[in-house]
């Protein structure tokens, strides 16, 4: 019997904690043996650029070139900090083990590493509204993202997410009966942050972390560090506006929130109500 998404990404996250127990460079040459296909899609990143590679839909020769790694979690500004600094949307969502994969052990460590990351209860509300909208592909957005370990997420589970959220009318109900732990394992934009950005070991693998709340200063700080400009285009903006995320929640939905995000909350040390 075929794995489910859910039992796909938990015997994902299985190997690779065990993986990641191996040396660096171990790790890729066993990622080389057994997965060659998406070895290949790896090193066609490197050697290419956005479009130039039939089905392909991001590139890493900025990466190369400028010797940075930008990890774009979903819903936290990534769209805006891509284009202004590629004029694409170099990198997608892939996290941060999957450039352990690509890039070597002294490239890796030798690369400036940085992110963005976003309160989670706040950022739980905008990707609620971004499916109840279509999701990906339906303002603009790439179509192709991909899963935690590199592979492109299908066409069927994008569709099947999107249907699930946009049969919730309300929040506190999509909350309540949608949100748990399996099902933000099979999109990365309810995926809890830390996942991007931590190794398997749950240990945080960047120079930089950006606060969205912040994005304008925290971009600056970035754009002097690379050296490109520092402001920043407004690329798929959130359609909520000024609405205090606050105030979609009830005490019910607020514990439920709390318990899925967890981590994120103490790693990255928002609270309920923090705007900054």
């Amino acid at each position: 019997m075929p794995l489910t998404p859910y039992h796909a990404a938990v015997a994902r996250d299985a190997a690779a904690r065990v993986a990641f127990c191996l040396p660096h460079e171990a790790r890729r040459r066993l990622h080389r043996r057994v997965q060659p296909g998406e070895h290949q899609n790896f090193e066609t990143m490197r050697e290419h650029d956005l479009g130039e590679v039939e089905g392909q839909a991001v590139s890493l020769t900025e990466f190369d070139r400028r010797e940075f790694i930008f990890v774009h979690v979903p819903k936290c500004g990534g769209m805006s900090v891509g284009q202004q600094i590629f004029g694409t949307y170099a990198g997608n969502h892939m996290p941060i083990p999957s450039y352990q994969l690509i890039f070597s052990a002294e490239e890796f460590d030798r690369y400036f590493k940085f992110s963005f990351v976003r309160n989670p209860f706040d950022r739980l509300v905008s990707a609620y509204r971004y499916m109840r909208n279509g999701g990906p592909g339906a303002s603009g957005s790439p179509g192709e993202h991909r899963c935690e370990a590199g592979t492109t997420l299908t066409e069927r589970v994008k569709t099947q997410v999107v249907s699930e959220v946009a049969a919730y009318d309300d929040f506190e109900h999509f909350v309540t009966e949608w949100l748990n732990r399996s099902n933000t394992r099979l999109y990365e934009h309810f995926r809890p942050q830390h996942r991007f950005v931590c190794s398997p070991d749950g240990q945080l693998q960047l120079d930089f972390v950006g606060r969205f709340e912040r994005l304008t200063d925290d971009f600056g700080r970035i754009a002097e560090r690379i050296g490109t400009k520092p402001v920043l285009p407004h690329e798929n903006r959130s359609s909520n506006g000024a609405v205090d995320y606050a105030q979609m929640f009830t005490p019910a939905t607020r514990r439920i929130a709390e318990k899925i995000y967890e981590k994120d909350l103490r790693m990255f040390d928002y609270t309920f109500g923090d705007h900054s």
